[in-house]
Parts: C-alpha cells; sequence; structure tokens
C-alpha cells in the first residue's frame, strides 16, 4: 500500500507505486481530515448559515445575563458565535454578518450585541485624543473594571504609558495607509441621530471627524478575539424594518483588548488590522465576510510586516479547498488568507489593485464582491476572476515543502498541501472525496509513480451545474521539472488524457469548478487505469547495415498522441547517446492500426558499430524511450525518412 494511503478507496490491479517521493516535494503530514494531536478531531466552526438561523430565530434559547448588564463581553461573544470556534484574532467577521442581518435579529441576539460593544466600564473613564485628532482613545483605569488597562504613567503625564504608545502608533499606522499604500481612506462619517429602533445603552453618536477606539476587556481566556471593528450601534439597520435603505459604507467603532495597552504588549499587529477594516468599511460594509477579512489581513500584513508570522499560524486544517471562495465559516482559511497576496503579486499591482477592488464595490449597492472583482481584473489588467481563480488554485500546491520559491515568499512557512486521495497502485476510481466541489473550489487527486514503463489513461466526468477545468502538474522524476498540463473538458464535462509514466515521479490531478459564484456546488467521478502501451506499443525496432548507412525500421501496434519521434546514437548499449535528428520526425498522432516508420543515418563512420534508441514525444512533450538496437556499418552513405 502507498505511504500515504489509499484515502478510503481500494484500488487493485498493477502496481507503480511505492515511491514515498523521493523529490521531496511534499511531507506525509496528514490531511485536514485527519485528527488532531492526542487524537481528537479539531471540530469544524460553525457557518455562518448555521449561526444565522439562531440569531433570527422566532424563538431563541434565552440567556438570563444577556441584557442585563451582567454578561461579560467576552461572553456575550461566545454567545454570538454560539460557543463555535471563531477567529482568535479578529471577532469583526462575525459582527459585521451580525450587521448585514440586523433587521432580522431577535431580542436575544440584540442584547449579545449590546453587552459586546459597550464603552468601558468603571468610575474612572477617561479619553486620549491620537496627534493627528483622527481618534479618541477610551480607556478605564478603575481597578476594578474588566476594562482596566495597565495604569503604568512613567512619564507623569497623566495617560497611561501602553495608551500613549497605542495613540502614536495609530497616528503613524493611518499616514502609512495614506503615503505608503496611497489608499486616502474616506473621512469619518458624520453623526446622524440615534435610530428609534436602536438597543438602550448603546453608543448613540460619534464625535464627527473621529473615530473611537475601546479600550476594553475582550480577551479574557487564550484563543478569544483582541479586535472588534463593527459600524457604530446606533448606525445599524433596525429591527423588524421591512425597507432597508442602507448606507453602503459606514464609519466604525474599534474594540480593542485591553490588554494591548499594557506596558510590555506588542499592540502594532493589532492596530494594524482594525485600521484596515476601518478604511473598508469607509467603502463598503455589505461585502463577502470573507474577502472582508482577507482583504484587511492583507493590508494589515502589509502595515505591520507580519504576513510570515500570520502565514506560520495556520494549522493543516485551515485549508477548505472545495470551499472555494464559498466559505462562510468564521475563521480565515489558508485560500481566503492567501487570495488577496495571490492577486497583489501576481499582477505586480500591489496595494492599487485591492484598493481600485474596493473603490468599484463601493459603487454598486449590496453584495457585489465577485462582480467588482472581476470588473477590475478586465479592466485593469486584461484578464477575469475565472482565469485568475484557475492559476490561483495551482499556485496553492506549492507551499510548505512543494514551496519552489517562486511563488508565495512565505510559501514555505504555510501547511504542505495533502491530496483529497493519493494512489499508487491502479486502476483507481473515485468520486468526489471530500464532497461536492463550490464554485471556484478545487480538489486534489495525488498519483505517486515508481518509474515503470508505460503510462496512466486518466478519464473524468464532472456532473452539472459544475463548469470544470482540469490540468496535471507534473514532477519529472529524472530533472525534478515541474510542468503544467491543461486536460481538455468537453461541454458534457468529460475529460480523458493518456500520459507515458516512466519518467514521472508524481502528479496532481487538480479539478476546479470555475462555475459562477453561487451557481452552486457540483460533483465528479474519475478513473485512473495503467497501461503498458502508452503513449506507443511498439512492435519491432531494429537497425541495419544499408550499404549507405544505419537503417532504422520501426513498427508500432498503437500509438496515443505521439507528435513525433527522436533517434538517439551512442558507441554502447549504454550511451553516451546523443540525438541524430534536428527535427522531431512526425508520429501518427493517435493510431490504433500498425504504423511503420524507416529512418536512414548517413552521419556514420564505416567499420564501426553503434547502438540506437527512439524516444516517442506526446503532444504534451512526454517522452518515452525504445530498447537499444545495434548495427556495425560497411561503408557510408545518405539520409532519408519515410513513413508507412
Amino acid at each position: 500500500t502507498s505511504p500515504y494511503g489509499n484515502s478510503g478507496y481500494n484500488p487493485e490491479g498493477v502496481r507503480i507505486g511505492g515511491l514515498a517521493l523521493a523529490l521531496g516535494l511534499f511531507s506525509l503530514g496528514a490531511d485536514s481530515a485527519a485528527p488532531a494531536p492526542g487524537g481528537q478531531r479539531r471540530e469544524k466552526p460553525l457557518s455562518l448559515r448555521e449561526l444565522t438561523r439562531a440569531w433570527t430565530s422566532t424563538t431563541p434559547i434565552t440567556h438570563p445575563g444577556a441584557g442585563t448588564g451582567t454578561l461579560g463581553r467576552a461572553g456575550a461573544i461566545g454567545m454570538l458565535a454560539e460557543g463555535h470556534a471563531a477567529d482568535p484574532q479578529c471577532a469583526t467577521p462575525l459582527f459585521l454578518a451580525l450587521y448585514q442581518n440586523a433587521p432580522r435579529l431577535n431580542p436575544r441576539t440584540r442584547s449579545l450585541v449590546e453587552a459586546a460593544t459597550r464603552p468601558p466600564a468603571g468610575k474612572s473613564t477617561r479619553v486620549a485624543v491620537t496627534p493627528d485628532g483622527l481618534f479618541r482613545i477610551h480607556y478605564s483605569i478603575d481597578p476594578g473594571s474588566p476594562d482596566r488597562v495597565d495604569p503604568y504613567d512613567g512619564d507623569l503625564d497623566g495617560i497611561p504609558d501602553g495608551v500613549e504608545r497605542i495613540s502614536d502608533q495609530l497616528s503613524d499606522l493611518m499616514a502609512d495607509v495614506v503615503h505608503d499604500l496611497e489608499w486616502a481612506p474616506a473621512p469619518a462619517l458624520a453623526p446622524s441621530p440615534a435610530s428609534p429602533h436602536s438597543v438602550p445603552g448603546l453608543l448613540t453618536h460619534l464625535d464627527e471627524g473621529a473615530t473611537d477606539l475601546m479600550l476594553v476587556g475582550l480577551r479574557q481566556t487564550a484563543g478569544q478575539p483582541e479586535i472588534l471593528v463593527s459600524p457604530p450601534p446606533f448606525a445599524w439597520p433596525p429591527a423588524r424594518a421591512t425597507i432597508i435603505e442602507a448606507a453602503e459604507a459606514s464609519d466604525a467603532v474599534i474594540f480593542l483588548d485591553s490588554a494591548l495597552a499594557s506596558r510590555a504588549a506588542q499592540p502594532r499587529p493589532a492596530l494594524a488590522h482594525a485600521l484596515a477594516h476601518l478604511v473598508q468599511m469607509r467603502e463598503s460594509t455589505w461585502e463577502s465576510i470573507w474577502w472582508d477579512e482577507a482583504s484587511a489581513t492583507w493590508i494589515g500584513n502589509r502595515l505591520a510586516g507580519d504576513a510570515a508570522a500570520v502565514a506560520a499560524s495556520f494549522g493543516a486544517d485551515a485549508s477548505r479547498r472545495a470551499q472555494g471562495f464559498d466559505d462562510d465559516t468564521l475563521g480565515l482559511s489558508i485560500e481566503g488568507f492567501l487570495w488577496p497576496h495571490y492577486l497583489t503579486l501576481s499582477a505586480g499591482a500591489d496595494a492599487a489593485l485591492l484598493r481600485r477592488i474596493w473603490e468599484e464595490m463601493a459603487t454598486q449597492p449590496g453584495n457585489n464582491t465577485f462582480e467588482a472583482i472581476d470588473r477590475v481584473l478586465r479592466r485593469s489588467l486584461g484578464t477575469s476572476l475565472v482565469e485568475e481563480t484557475r492559476v490561483f488554485n495551482v499556485w496553492n500546491l506549492f507551499l510548505g515543502a512543494a514551496d519552489d520559491g517562486r511563488h508565495y515568499p512565505f510559501g514555505s512557512l504555510l501547511p504542505t498541501p495533502q491530496g483529497d486521495a493519493t494512489f499508487d497502485t491502479f486502476p483507481a476510481r473515485g468520486a468526489s472525496p471530500t464532497g461536492p466541489i463550490h464554485p471556484f473550489g478545487s480538489a486534489l487527486i495525488r498519483l505517486l509513480g515508481d518509474g515503470t514503463s508505460g503510462g496512466l489513461r486518466i478519464r473524468f466526468l464532472g456532473e452539472q451545474p459544475g463548469v470544470w477545468d482540469v490540468s496535471l502538474v507534473v514532477y519529472s522524476a529524472r530533472s525534478g521539472e515541474i510542468r503544467h498540463v491543461a486536460v481538455e473538458v468537453d461541454a458534457t464535462g468529460r475529460g480523458y488524457i493518456a500520459l507515458p509514466w516512466k519518467s514521472l515521479g508524481a502528479l496532481d490531478l487538480m479539478i476546479q469548478n470555475l462555475g459562477a459564484p453561487r451557481s452552486g456546488t457540483g460533483e465528479y467521478t474519475f478513473d485512473i487505469t495503467y497501461d503498458a502501451t502508452v503513449p506507443f506499443d511498439l512492435l519491432t525496432f531494429t537497425a541495419d547495415n544499408s550499404g549507405s548507412g544505419a537503417m532504422l525500421n520501426w513498427s508500432t501496434e498503437s500509438e496515443e498522441r505521439v507528435a513525433g519521434w527522436s533517434i538517439f546514437r551512442g558507441p554502447g548499449p549504454l550511451g553516451p547517446f546523443t540525438r541524430v535528428n534536428q527535427y522531431l520526425l512526425p508520429g501518427a498522432g493517435r493510431a490504433e492500426q500498425e504504423m511503420s516508420y524507416v529512418f536512414v543515418d548517413s552521419t556514420v563512420e564505416p567499420g564501426r558499430k553503434y547502438y540506437y534508441y527512439l524516444q516517442g514525444m506526446t503532444f504534451e512533450g512526454f517522452t518515452e524511450n525504445s530498447h537499444p538496437a545495434g548495427v556495425r556499418i560497411g561503408r557510408a552513405p545518405h539520409g532519408s525518412l519515410s513513413s508507412r
């Protein structure tokens, strides 16, 4: 059996595997379905669809502390997430999802939002204004307050040193947004009157021209978020409204864990991420949750220089390949994290491209994330969302131990991609090992080889409504070369390719659903068989002294996509061999009947013995060699080629 196992399948027949990838490209780590250390599986984060049902249920489970002022801030956030795993750093995706569902939120949920977004508690609540006047920092030094900040004031100016550090870094980071990223954010919005539907106790105004940052006790235990950026509660669409004409953009209130204002804290990465959410909300608050968090992560990475550290924090179970961008879980997947990095790296546009996408999103009401990305890619780069997604999913194979230094600069720090199914014995068959593939999602079938001659026939069938793209990423066992080969898929979702196997160490069968966003999932089946006659079945190969040179005769019983032939000559059966023909000798392409060829080598010397072998090359550039044939030359002649 394969050292990777066979992913639940029971392939049988010719064994051509057993190679634990001597290329060293992939590790033997567990895939995303494997148990976590200690034998326990990590709980899959609850989807936002499931959360929305709980938030909007007409018969919700009530909590005795909700809305009474006794429920802690961290507890309220945990209850809003229904006790499931959320992003350990940022609760903004959770609250954006709540905001987008605000008209339908039940009273219990609104009371939990109130508990989570109170200003700092305590008698000694103070306000500090940043040097640029753009932010007002609210904090408490009350010893009894759960929101208390470290009161140490080394310079005796009346403001805790940790608060001053946050103030200075906020101003510096906002200047970096404008000057380094060339992203001039919309100004803070003017205050608006409180909605009559607002929940009592929520903030009811913002000071004009300034954004409020609240230092509060968000993180009570490890794994809880330390950042929350939310539209100001008074600006949320009111409950029970039937027609909502909500503004596309909104200002925001930043909630930051008060521990980040301690003397030993390093708040810059958290501040950078929070500012990213702020400038995005000033463009649009109605885009896809995954995109808002992924884009904010990219901006925060650029401002704080921490992309490598964030990449290193992902576990193997953070990849949700089959979900594509239709990933509505609270945590950020590897694919979501990488998408804005890919866009800016591959396009060479850096922050300008991301800024143009957000500006485009702001021109249309509601969620138009995919449409805006596609419009900007077409207008700015002459490409499309589909084309870039096709390449993006292939880029994501080159992570971890497979990093080749030509894709993501931090790629080696991410988990090594694992196959959704891995085979080293054939035939191998299966159907959607990880379930249906969402639009822009992908699946990876890994095939391992051991240098056996012959080849593989790969057949694929994708069901509607999927729009299928199938390709091979091929790793050469001889040269270490990595190649990407497209597989033609017809309008019915059928794809087929045959390729020689001997020179290959392994190949990845990459299956993508490039259907329109929100068009529905699709399933697929695959069938992979070994065939000793791929790419050609050689009947005879002889080398004779023709009296005018070395005459080579060969015939094939069948050929599979053979583009042509090369002739190699050497002084002995082990070489060294050199190519004789300058140009590829035409092959039959596909032939199911006998084909015969003749070639005369006129560049030989009389009285010497020579050895020859044939090399057939497929249209994809894969090669297969014949056995050698020897001949002793009597006298010198001229050369020609014919086939019949």
